[in-house]
């Protein structure tokens, strides 16, 4: 007899019981235990209820509170299947649809012996299913096709405090929901991580998390897992290219060669002097008389001007004037300076006086001015004192 359980996945334990003593009866039970959710999953789950004689229904707290349980029962019940309520653990039983409450409840929270003959023979006694209404009824949408306008919303760019405010409290209002507690508790964690998140909701998502430390444990390390792949699979940074003159750079000096430690090489020529080639530590500089002169004096040699030859008298600097030539040409030794009229020196222009100020004589004269007032309204004021 094929058979549908609808359970809720915090009752995943007493249910794998309950199937086992069914298999046991040569019953052919079908759990949800092998799919993973999206629109396949929930019409495979759709298919198996049109398909099975008897519909159990693991009565928990748990499964009321479930949407998918929810889901499932309502089209069970709107395809007339055969109902069987197991309570599989305490439930407040006026909570749940009146097909639930009026029907004969079998009780297997504890496992037993009597619970186990109590649970065949109910299975036994079930009515034959009718066939399929036709046509058939509207199945439910997919409990969790719900859930994706709130990936519509995490995987934008950016979100306002608003958005990210509503989209809080909407996750906040399924995590009643066992379906959906650890689908909402990830959204509400990928809020957490993004960059534009608002500080407010910083404070109340890691109140929303703290309440529930053990479904986020395996949330925050596969988040972990991902970043760490993400950075194994993220290539390293190009390293530092040379430019695309085949291993030339600039130097201190040009067409220098680029060459590994050990092995760079000189120029064939700089500046027209000829340099050897080879190794650096074997050849670094020109030999002497060859190329151009060192920029310093050897020792004992004559500091020379660039256009100075050796035994050559050097030739004073001479200083120009604006606008003619030299104004003092070096004298012989022993010969004094003669000028001629024309090359005398043109006297200075005489500075015009300093224009005088009055200022100074109009201070004098406003102090002058206030103290005669002042007497004069002194004399005033002794007139009328004595009048």
């Amino acid at each position: 007899m094929p058979i549908f359980v609808s359970y809720a996945r915090d009752d995943r334990v007493v249910v794998d019981q309950l199937r086992r003593d069914l298999h046991k009866a040569h019953n052919v039970v079908w759990l949800d235990d092998e799919l993973t959710g999206g629109e396949t999953w929930w019409e495979t789950i759709l298919g198996q209820i049109r398909q099975c004689d008897v519909f159990i229904f693991a009565l928990s707290p748990h499964s009321l509170r479930s949407r998918a349980c929810k889901a499932e029962l309502d089209y069970a019940i709107a395809l007339r299947r055969p109902l069987l309520p197991v309570m599989v653990a305490d439930a407040p039983i006026q909570a749940a649809r009146p097909e639930v409450s009026n029907a004969q409840i079998v009780d297997f929270r504890v496992r037993s012996t009597d619970s186990v003959i109590d649970l065949l023979g109910a299975v036994a006694r079930q009515p034959k299913a009718p066939p399929l209404p036709d046509p058939l009824p509207q199945p439910p949408v997919t409990p969790l096709s719900y859930m994706n306008q709130y990936r519509d919303l995490l995987d934008q760019d950016s979100l306002t405090y608003s958005e990210q405010a509503h989209l809080l409290l909407d996750l906040k209002e399924h995590l009643d929901d066992d379906d959906d507690l650890v689908t909402a508790l990830q959204f509400i964690w990928e809020l957490r991580q993004r960059n534009d998140v608002a500080a407010k909701i910083v404070k109340d998502v890691d109140l929303v998390l703290a309440r529930y430390p053990q479904q986020m444990a395996p949330i925050v390390q596969r988040g972990r897992n991902a970043a760490e792949q993400g950075q194994q699979n993220t290539p390293p940074a190009p390293a530092q290219q040379r430019p695309a003159d085949n291993g030339t750079r600039q130097q201190s000096y040009p067409n220098q060669q680029y060459s590994p430690p050990g092995q760079q090489q000189r120029p064939a020529t700089v500046g027209g002097v000829g340099y050897p080639t080879g190794p650096a530590n074997q050849v670094r500089y020109p030999p002497p008389n060859q190329g151009a002169q060192p920029r310093y004096p050897a020792p004992g040699q004559p500091n020379l001007r660039p256009t100075q030859q050796p035994n050559q008298q050097a030739v004073p600097q001479q200083r120009m004037g604006p606008n003619q030539g030299p104004r003092f040409p070096a004298p012989a030794p022993g010969q004094r300076i003669q000028l001629a009229p024309n090359q005398l020196p043109a006297q200075p222009r005489p500075m015009p006086p300093p224009k005088q100020s009055n200022g100074t004589l109009r201070a004098i004269l406003w102090s002058a001015g206030i103290l005669f007032a002042l007497f004069i309204g002194y004399i005033f004021l002794l007139a009328l004192a004595s009048g």
